[in-house]
């Protein structure tokens, strides 16, 4: 609701009914809201049902009106006058807090400059011009830095009041302040290392109660001055969602077009540059604020950090997205200035330590940067001494052109000439859909009209940029601008910033091949012209547009212009994405052909189960001196990793070969791979020769239990398949048929990317890496597709289950810092392999329950049911040993491995990081490159999973850096150096793909579903039995084991329980009963943490068991809140993000039992044998109830074909 209808509904006013007729205004009651109403949402007048920004604009501007409106009569059109001195107000304090801050870091002639920079910044002058939330955003956000910088000075409750107010103001304005969570986070990491470096409890605890009293701060006033975004959430996430989408594809709306194909980074550099801040000063404050980076990372500084690290990730945010306004770069501008200034002055005083004549000429510099920085603020200033170029146009039209007349308004979906009242007026609807009716609409609407004019060149700046979209568009603007349709331009009115006689133009038609209209003034100006290039819509538009107004002189006819502008449109090409070009096409047409790939006659194919294994045998024997080398941080020293690692590497850089156009892909090239990195492999052993036997010798039993946990594996499988070996469902389908044809058209393509054989002439655009890995040792094997399908199934549930074991056994024998081979690690891994690749949900219990006498017919159990666990809805419930039964193989299927290989090459760099390892070493590097390798490979095999392990990555890193480090300066800079360096080199060591793949789903929305409390514990009862008996059995035995005085028990107790009961009611309130129990579980979680701690021997490896499964406890919660953009109902989010919570919650759940198991080992529950046994009794049943679908569900799996007579692992055969 606008800001005038507001005051109107709010006042009873004249017209107020006219606000509210329609939706969602319709139910609002007038008036002053009751407290009743306020609450409604539906009702409240000041729910202003608009959020692409932050409601405080709103209110801000309506609280004057509401003073004001006594004394002065303020019109819809008079509210600039209260906006725009409020914009002014706002720039003036940010000009006050650059100073301030500048001063604070750099001293006094720093801040004198950058206030002089900033007061004469030309996008500050036009911001200040207009009542927009730039300026009150920019003023908080450098309020906020304020307030950081007071804090780290001197820690008291004002300035964590302050940075509360702060940062809740800001929000307030632009939810996109929520970026200043980054230095907030950074500053509190920095106290919370002081008080546990200072080993006071007491401190601590200080410390994280002033850090939630900031954060409720900033809720608080968040809430207070929007609090509609959380009345009205759904409308306020829907309008967020819909502005992120927006701003992430350009072309959803007409006036995004413009932006399409626009250069990431270049783009903002050079508008920043020339427009926003000054061509010179804006080449020096972009290195000046780069070098700062650099030079804190070998010589930080807090004060300096909390800026650059904030600055840093804003850019990187707003310069990948699509929609590139000038304006979003705003908050920005005034963090470089004060970096700049600062460093300016810094190299300044390091030239005059050094007493040559580099000094002077550098101040001299100084002097010319500050100079040709005022200048040009003032030049910019001088475009609001005259009329705007549209009212200029206005004038004009009045006084030439007779009333009456028709014109028209080429402005769709932009700004209007004002006051041309009188006139026929026409808009042309550029932006819809390119037809022949709407070119001869076109036609028709230029012949009878007499004038043709353009506010500004947004809509044919668009068009052209989009000419393959809109090629009759195009042409009905290249025609018009060169005299073609007999229109002529006869005025234009033009205004560019101005000095001296300097102008400094925006030239509209130098991009997009856009033709200069014939007649347009390029050289209008008397004096010298600056030839600037093409300037941004927000730095051209505002406040000086190029208007045109062409004159209808021949007096053509319909036909003649329709066939005017349809003959002259160009057969533009069609930009369909994911196509392969010419040559790739040719190449892949010519080359892998069937018989040059597959024989008949190799003894592969006549023993393809031993030719399959042994030949993945020898290549991970092959390259184990490597990592036992890498991962001899980890207890079992990187065996359980070394058979998937070493062969995704060889996967890998073949991949990447290929894609670079260096080999083919053939087995000639992965032989050639294969060759080479044994060499490395075979050198590596011969200069660590003594270290590699002896490991070998001192690790034997974890070895060969290792390898035997991956050939019964791999046994088991390959028996269900050999059973059931379909490529395609009978009536329950499966994604058979879509992974085997992209597994074939991988085998057969030549070049990268692989065509796609659903789409001709295309490139699978898909995350098709898992398949590729796959077809890699298809083609060494040389064993037919149709068999080595059902060969793969075995291979990547083998890998998993030796990882499963592996992360187990490392993460308990690191916890109780045991290195050789002992019974409780090996119990935590087989505990770990059990849950993650053998248990099942309670779905088999429920239909033993329901009929009994399927025991006796194993064949008879519904095996689909357990994936369906939510019915009525679809959501699909899968667990890993469902996945590997029903054999898709699939994404979902292949990343299963990998992603607790992700786990466990993070948990060597955490393990090397909290040994104080030199980042520099080879041996690091290794380790460190091997986990961004495997961490990025999971946004290409299954693009799902990377969100939630590079969150587990960043942590491993955090716990690693955050342990070891004394300093904490050094500390931040190596966590910033790290974490940055992994997200980077994980992207790209897989550029060529993201950059040929297209993402069609973007975004989120709000749940329309959510999972019923029986669901959630039949899906998950088993971990939270397990969760559960630790925090009754162990944590609270040892919270009862404290001092805590009698008078504090039942105080304690109220508050526990009120929390619980204000939880579970709000969530019940608002229909997540089930969030409300999962956040219990999660405090209950958190509740635990002194127990491990003490019982740690001082390391810190229970936090990460304890963190996966707060992260599984939390995927729970956002599959119920938000739902991916295009699923079917919640089917997938579902699907995909519970399947990582089953691996999270698994790892966790073992660790957990392990410890559990090894207290009562040796001391009774409660010292009293009953309780023992009944809980070891409901421990057993969880086990049994576990292990059901493995067993019966597979029974009625492999019966559950065509024909039980086939027995082959021949899928089409079988078929």
């Amino acid at each position: 609701m606008r800001v005038d209808c507001m005051y109107k509904v709010l006042m009873n006013s004249l017209g107020y009914l006219d606000c509210i007729k329609a939706p969602p205004f319709e139910l609002t009651e007038p008036g002053l809201p009751s407290i009743q109403t306020f609450f409604n949402s539906d009702k409240s007048p000041l729910n202003p049902h608009w959020f692409p920004l932050g409601s405080a604009i709103i209110y801000l501007l309506l609280f004057f009106k509401i003073l004001l409106s006594p004394f002065f009569t303020i019109g819809v059109y008079d509210l600039y006058l209260i906006g725009r001195p409020l914009s002014i107000i706002a720039d003036i304090g940010s000009m006050v807090f650059i100073y301030l801050i500048t001063k604070n870091i750099f001293g006094s002639k720093a801040a004198l400059l950058s206030l002089v920079l900033f007061a004469f910044l030309p996008t500050s002058i036009q911001h200040s011009h207009y009542y927009r939330p730039e300026p009150f955003s920019v003023f908080f956000i450098l309020a906020s830095f304020w307030s950081m910088l007071k804090l780290y000075n001197k820690q008291s409750i004002k300035h964590y009041l302050y940075v509360g107010f702060s940062i809740g103001l800001a929000l307030s304005f632009k939810i996109s302040a929520l970026s200043l969570g980054i230095p907030l986070s950074i500053l509190f990491l920095l106290f919370l290392i002081s008080s546990i470096n200072s080993s006071s409890i007491t401190l601590q605890l200080h410390q994280v109660k002033l850090f939630l009293i900031t954060g409720l701060v900033i809720v608080s006033t968040y809430v207070i001055i929007n609090p509609y975004s959380i009345l009205d959430f759904q409308e306020f996430w829907e309008w967020n969602t819909r502005e992120i989408n927006i701003v992430n594809t350009a072309g959803i709306v007409p006036y995004t077009i413009q932006y399409l194909n626009t250069p990431n980074f270049i783009y903002e550099f050079i508008q920043t540059t020339k427009w926003n801040i000054g061509l010179l000063t804006g080449v020096s404050l972009w290195i000046l604020f780069i070098s700062a980076i650099i030079y804190n990372f070998r010589y930080p500084k807090i004060n300096e950090i909390l800026l650059l690290v904030w600055g840093f990730a804003y850019f990187i945010t707003i310069a990948t997205v699509e929609v590139k306004f000038s304006r979003y770069m705003y908050p920005l501008i005034p963090i470089m200035i004060i970096i700049g200034s600062g460093y300016l002055f810094k190299i300044q005083y390091y030239l005059s330590q050094k007493k040559n004549l580099f000094h002077p000429v550098f101040s001299i510099l100084i002097v010319i940067l500050t100079t040709s920085s005022v200048l040009y603020g003032l030049a910019y200033t001088n475009i609001y001494t005259n009329d705007h170029t549209a009212v200029q146009a206005s004038k004009w039209i009045n006084e030439n052109i007779p009333k009456g007349t028709k014109i028209i308004n080429d402005n769709h979906w932009d700004e209007s000439i004002p006051d041309i009242h009188g006139y026929q007026i026409k808009q042309i609807p550029i932006f819809e859909s390119d037809t022949q009716d709407k070119g001869f609409n076109i036609a028709i609407d230029l012949s009878s009209s007499e004038y043709l004019i353009f506010y500004s060149n947004r809509t044919y700046n668009a068009i052209f940029n989009n000419s393959s979209r809109y090629p009759i568009s195009a042409s009905y603007y290249d025609s018009l601008f060169n005299e073609k349709l007999g229109y002529s331009l006869v005025k234009s009115f033009t205004q560019y910033p101005e000095i001296a006689g300097i102008h400094f133009q925006h030239d509209t038609f130098s991009i997009n091949d856009i033709p200069t209209p014939i007649g347009f003034p390029t050289d209008d100006k008397s004096g010298l012209n600056l030839n600037l290039g093409y300037g941004d819509n927000d730095i051209v538009n505002y406040d000086h547009p190029v208007v045109l107004i062409f004159e209808n002189i021949q007096k053509y006819k319909p036909d003649r212009i329709y066939q005017t502008i349809y003959s002259g449109r160009t057969n533009y090409p069609s930009e369909l994405n994911s196509m392969l070009n010419t040559e790739d096409r040719i190449i892949n047409s010519n080359g892998g052909t069937w018989n040059n790939i597959f024989s008949e006659n190799i003894l592969a194919q006549k023993l393809p189960i031993l030719s399959w294994f042994i030949l993945l045998e020898i290549l991970t024997i092959l390259f184990l001196p490597i990592s036992l080398i890498i991962f001899r941080g980890l207890p079992d020293k990187g065996f359980g990793i070394n058979k998937l690692l070493s062969l995704f590497v060889i996967a890998y850089i073949t991949w990447i070969f290929v894609y670079l156009n260096i080999l083919t892909f053939t087995i000639f090239s992965i032989i050639l791979i294969i060759v080479i990195l044994s060499a490395i492999s075979i050198r590596v052993f011969f200069r660590n020769k003594d270290y590699i036997i002896t490991t070998t010798k001192n690790n034997i039993k974890i070895f060969v239990l290792q390898d035997l946990i991956f050939l019964s594996a791999f046994a088991l499988f390959v028996l269900i398949r050999w059973f059931n070996p379909d490529l395609w469902h009978p009536y329950l389908g499966g994604e058979k048929p879509m992974d085997f044809a992209y597994l074939n058209a991988i085998i057969k393509s030549t070049t990268m990317p692989p065509y796609d054989p659903w789409f001709a002439g295309g490139y699978i655009n898909y995350y098709y890496f898992g398949q590729f890995f796959i077809a890699v040792y298809i083609i060494l094997s040389g064993i037919l597709p149709e068999i080595a399908y059902n060969l793969a199934i075995p291979s990547l549930y083998a890998f998993t289950a030796i990882l499963s074991f592996s992360v187990g056994y490392n993460i308990y024998s690191l916890y109780r810092e045991k290195t050789n081979f002992n019974r409780s690690s090996v119990f935590a891994g087989l505990m770990s392999l059990f849950l993650i690749t053998f248990s099942s949900n309670f779905g088999i219990l429920f239909q033993i329950i329901d009929n009994p006498s399927y025991l006796m017919n194993p064949t008879r159990f519904d095996w689909w049911g357990p994936s369906r666990m939510m019915e009525p809805q679809f959501s699909i419930t899968e667990f890993p040993f469902w996945t590997f039964l029903f054999a898709d193989l699939h994404a979902h299927l292949i990343a299963l491995p990998f992603t607790i290989l992700t786990i466990l090459v993070g948990l060597n760099v955490c393990t090397n990081l909290l040994k104080q390892e030199r980042i520099f070493t080879k041996k690091f590097i290794a380790s460190f490159l091997s986990f961004a390798l495997i961490l990025g490979s999971l946004s290409v095999i299954n693009t799902w999973d990377y969100p939630t392990y590079l969150v587990i990555s960043l942590f491993f890193i955090f716990i690693g850096i955050f342990t070891s480090l004394s300093s904490i300066q050094q500390t931040i800079t190596k966590l910033i150096l790290i974490s940055s360096s992994l997200i980077t080199i994980s992207y790209l060591l897989y550029l060529p793909y993201h950059l040929d793949n297209t993402i069609y789903t973007s975004g989120f929305h709000l749940s329309n579903e959510q999972t019923n409390i029986s669901d959630f514990l039949s899906i998950y009862g088993f971990f939270l039995f397990i969760l559960l008996s630790y925090f009754l059995l162990k944590t609270l035995s040892f919270y009862t084991s404290l001092p805590i005085p009698r008078n504090l028990i039942i105080p304690i107790s109220i508050i526990l329980i009120s929390a619980i009961t204000v939880i579970l009611s709000f969530t019940i309130y608002f229909g997540y009963f089930t969030v409300g129990i999962i956040v219990i579980l999660i405090i209950i979680l958190k509740l635990m943490i002194p127990d491990l701690y003490i019982n740690s021997l001082g390391n810190r490896y229970y936090l990460f068991p304890l963190f996966f499964i707060l992260l599984s406890l939390s995927i729970c919660i956002f599959v119920d809140i938000f739902t991916i953009d295009n699923d079917i109902n919640r089917m997938n989010t579902v699907f995909k993000f519970y399947n990582q919570a089953w691996i999270l919650f698994s790892i966790g759940s073992a660790f957990l039992l392990t410890i559990l198991l090894e207290s009562i080992n040796s001391k009774l529950i409660f010292n009293n044998r009953i309780v023992t046994f009944f809980w070891m009794f409901l421990l057993g049943c969880f086990v049994i109830n576990a292990s059901l679908f493995a067993i019966f569900g597979t029974t009625s799996r492999v019966n559950n074909r065509f024909t039980t007579e086939f027995k082959s692992l021949n899928g089409m055969e079988f078929m």
